[in-house]
C-alpha cells in the first residue's frame, strides 16, 4: 500500500505541474483509502484495478 500511496502523490503532483489540478485529493475516502477498501472487499485484483481507475479519471 505504501507503493500506491507514492505513485498516487507522484500522479497528483504531475497533474498538479502540468494541468494545475489541486495536489490534494478532494474526494472523499480518498483514492488510497478507497483501493484498500476495494482490495478488502473484492481481493486485490479487482481492488487495485478499481484503484487504478479511479485515479486515471480523477478530475480536479
Amino acid at each position: 500500500m505504501k507503493l500506491y500511496k507514492l505513485l498516487s502523490t507522484i500522479y497528483h503532483n504531475i497533474m498538479y505541474s502540468v494541468f494545475g489540478y489541486s495536489p490534494v485529493c478532494r474526494q472523499q475516502p480518498s483514492c488510497s483509502q478507497y483501493t484498500a477498501i476495494e482490495i478488502k472487499k473484492n481481493g486485490i485484483i479487482v481492488g487495485l484495478t478499481k484503484g487504478v481507475w479511479r485515479v486515471l479519471h480523477c478530475h480536479h
